[in-house]
């Protein structure tokens, strides 16, 4: 785990976006896009998203992705950690693949967000704020692997309305960020005999977090 002081100064509001003015979903629907699509790129999945991005830059203030917040997301060690923290939710993945889209669209509705309550909201896990998003991006990439390209607008509108619900000030989206930076960090010393730093999304056996 990495030392939290490396996380800046989050109130350090001579950056862009750090303050506590709120925000319009549409900001969030950017981020959920962008995480989104760098995600399923990576994987090399095409995915034509809901929300065209170009015309969601025109109505937001701020825009939150950055590379390193795709790099974050698409790192094994941090798949394979909310795997293990959700393995017992409400979320079935498999039983969710089978659905029809009607049923799909219910059961995210109905049990997503309670899976993202699974994940940790402890001051001892520097790094929980990108787990929701690297669950969401998780569950997208699954669904395009089985051809339920579909069920990927779902995750994608259930996530952007959960986060903005939940964190609806600007400064939280600003320090993913932030976290995503030092998480990189700290994997590309823990990694560093690794030709891919540990960055593929096949689901290996690591217990780093």
């Amino acid at each position: 785990m990495s030392d939290p002081s490396d996380l800046g100064d989050m109130y350090d509001t001579t950056s862009v976006g750090n303050n506590d003015d709120p925000i319009t979903i549409e900001n969030v629907y950017l981020l959920a896009v962008e995480c989104i699509v760098y995600y399923l790129r990576w994987n090399n999945i095409i995915w034509i998203p809901p929300s065209n991005p170009e015309d969601l830059r025109l109505v937001v203030e701020y825009e939150y992705f950055t590379p390193d917040l795709g790099r974050a997301l698409v790192h094994h060690c941090i798949t394979n950690r909310i795997l293990r923290l959700t393995v017992n939710a409400e979320f079935d993945v498999e039983t969710w693949l089978q659905l029809t889209d009607v049923g799909g669209r219910r059961y995210v509705k109905r049990r997503f967000h309670r899976s993202l309550f699974m994940l940790p909201r402890h001051e001892d896990d520097n790094f929980r704020y990108l787990y929701p998003w690297a669950y969401a991006c998780y569950l997208c990439f699954r669904a395009a692997r089985c051809n339920r390209v579909t069920f990927i607008a779902d995750i994608f509108d259930r996530l952007s309305k959960v986060m903005h619900a939940r964190f609806g000030i600007s400064r939280h989206y600003y320090f993913l960020g932030r976290v995503a930076l030092v998480y990189n960090r700290y994997h590309e010393s823990r990694h560093e005999r690794s030709d891919d730093e540990g960055h593929i999304t096949d689901e290996e056996d690591d217990d780093a977090n």
